[in-house]
């Protein structure tokens, strides 16, 4: 059987920005579960929870809702690019806790920016984690300053074990990697994975399926994504002030959520999860699931 898992980094419109909307949570979250209450799927959400936006704490009971239908409540963290190990280390373990305290108990951790490497799998073992799925093999992003965010250029494709010394290389880490699917001849910095090529989602989805065969396929979404054109463009940004903030609030209270709607975008996801749920020897599973699998048979 393949295992599809789907996966929603639930963060701030814009997440690097303490003064992020929530737009996307508020607006976009309800249709996509319906969603999955229409094909029986059980999700993974990686809460961010960190020193620059508390999506945990301030929807604490709705993820507690999820959680109780069968969702998987995973940690996200950003603000890890520019940080020093201590500060990473910080970061990471303050939300952990914290997400603790509300009565959650994550196991399964997506660094923001899809940032990753070895320093980091020590710090998830401190905290008891055991699955990490931040690797997009191949993709290799760096910010506009010419900050490195992620890179990930030759990691494995498959679930593995990475090393302590290099997390592109298998070895002896308590912690299982689960890849992003990636379609390998994309261009470095670009993206190329499953729900980001428009009508080439099935496209993309079937190479993972049918040709290279793989036995797990994630897919990643941001809240933000489904938001219209317009609004996402204006949510999206790290570098507005509470100004633009007070103005994206009265206009989700004075337009609704309708209006805030990517309708296309919504339309694309269903009919994907209907593309796929027709599928023979698929299943849908949370990261959780998958990965304690995966550990079964690699022992």
């Amino acid at each position: 059987m393949t295992r599809v898992c789907i996966t929603i980094d639930t963060e701030g419109d814009a997440p690097l920005n303490r003064n992020s909307t929530h737009l996307g949570t508020k607006t976009i979250l309800p249709s996509l579960l319906r969603l999955f209450a229409r094909n029986n799927i059980k999700a993974t959400f990686f809460v961010q929870q960190d020193e620059i936006c508390q999506v945990g704490t301030i929807f604490s009971e709705l993820w507690k809702s999820l959680q109780n239908e069968g969702h998987e409540i995973g940690h996200h963290a950003h603000g890890l690019v520019r940080a020093s190990l201590d500060e990473k280390e910080n970061i990471i373990t303050t939300g952990i806790h914290k997400l603790r305290e509300l009565g959650f108990n994550p196991v399964s951790f997506r660094g923001g920016c899809f940032h990753f490497n070895s320093q980091i799998l020590r710090i998830l073992e401190k905290n008891k984690m055991e699955f990490d799925s931040s690797v997009v093999p191949g993709l290799c992003e760096t910010f506009t300053d010419g900050t490195l965010r992620c890179d990930h250029i030759g990691t494995p494709r498959k679930p593995y074990f990475p090393s302590y010394s290099d997390h592109k290389v298998e070895g002896e880490s308590m912690i299982l990697e689960l890849p992003i699917n990636r379609y390998p001849k994309f261009p470095a910095h670009r993206w190329g994975g499953v729900l980001t090529g428009g009508e080439k989602d099935e496209v993309l989805f079937d190479y993972f399926f049918e040709i290279v065969k793989d036995e797990l396929i994630i897919i990643n979404v941001h809240l933000w994504q489904g938001l219209s054109l317009v609004v996402k463009n204006l949510a999206h940004k790290k570098d507005y002030g509470k100004t633009r903030k007070i103005f994206l609030q009265c206009l989700y209270k004075i337009a609704g959520s309708d209006f805030l709607t990517n309708g296309s975008y919504l339309n694309r996801f269903n009919h994907l999860l209907n593309y796929i749920s027709a599928k023979n020897d698929v299943i849908f599973a949370t990261i959780k699931e998958a990965g304690a699998e995966i550990k079964k048979h690699t022992g």
